[in-house]
């Protein structure tokens, strides 16, 4: 995808909005693909996305990501334009202080039939089952990091695969594939979460899990697996910790691929942990 220009920012905030007037930001995020504009008190941010607009708009009146005001296609280029809305990441004390509110907004996505049909009807990009992501990383290059050749990595590797075997399999379900905290928007007293752009059906857990194994204690992880309306949440907790590595698994390869070798060894880390079934909760308080 082309780079997102100012030019193209304004001339579709003239189309849209019938405002002139604005001013536009530099590029954000490492694709470029996205730009904030704001004229006086209004700030809305203007996105470049593959992912159909009716998915994304789905998402926003469902509330689970900010409004979308105005959608559509220019110069054979799909572009969103959004609502800012401002407020603090959340911390681990945030989730832990807001299960059932926290648990009720990702329930909502994972629920909701008409944009799982949606999903249903274009290619998967990022449809990843178990079984996907026990294969996911056999193509991968070669690892150039010191952290991601060393045998205590490795073994975590072969480990993960074999756990793999008795890793309950569920129905896929719409899922964020990156709600890490800092996707995590509290505005006006409630949670947002953005960057759906890699929005697909996936096992549920590949989502769930990471968060429940990212932001919450372990003697809490069935009050948020049952508020999401998983059953028998109690046989779920080895999956949050596998679903949980196959994440920080794809960020370790991804620092690797970039050649930063400080990033792809703190994942690795995180990776070991989530074999050995520890949560990064408590790996942050060790």
């Amino acid at each position: 995808m082309a780079a997102l220009t100012a030019t193209y920012v304004h001339e579709v905030l003239r189309r849209d909005l019938d405002a002139s007037g604005w001013q536009v930001s530099e590029p954000l995020g490492s694709l470029g693909t996205t730009r904030m504009a704001q004229r006086g008190q209004d700030a809305v941010v203007v996105k470049l996305v593959d992912t159909p607009l009716d998915i994304m708009t789905r998402l926003s009146e469902l509330g689970v990501t900010p409004p979308v005001v105005a959608a559509g296609e220019h110069k054979r280029v799909r572009y969103m334009i959004q609502q800012v809305v401002s407020g603090p990441h959340p911390d681990h004390d945030w989730f832990g202080s807001h299960v059932a509110e926290w648990a009720e907004m990702v329930r909502c996505y994972l629920d909701d039939i008409p944009l799982r049909q949606m999903l249903a009807t274009v290619p998967g990009r990022w449809r990843v089952t178990v079984d996907d992501a026990v294969t996911f990383f056999d193509d991968a290059p070669a690892a150039r990091s010191a952290a991601l050749q060393e045998a205590s990595f490795q073994a975590a590797f072969k480990l993960w695969q074999q756990q793999s075997e008795a890793i309950v399999r569920l129905p896929l379900r719409p899922i964020h594939p990156d709600p890490h905290w800092n996707n995590y928007v509290i505005a006006a007293g409630r949670p947002y979460l953005i960057d759906w752009e890699h929005i697909d059906l996936s096992d549920p857990m590949r989502d769930v899990g990471y968060q429940v194994w990212g932001f919450l204690r372990q003697r809490r992880w069935v009050e948020f697996l049952e508020g999401v309306g998983l059953s028998d949440a109690g046989s779920l907790e080895a999956a949050v910790c596998w679903w949980a590595g196959f994440k920080v698994l794809m960020n370790a390869f991804w620092n690797d691929s970039q050649g930063d070798e400080r990033g792809a060894a703190f994942h690795a880390e995180l990776f070991r942990a989530a074999v050995e079934q520890r949560p990064w909760v408590d790996h942050l308080t060790r």
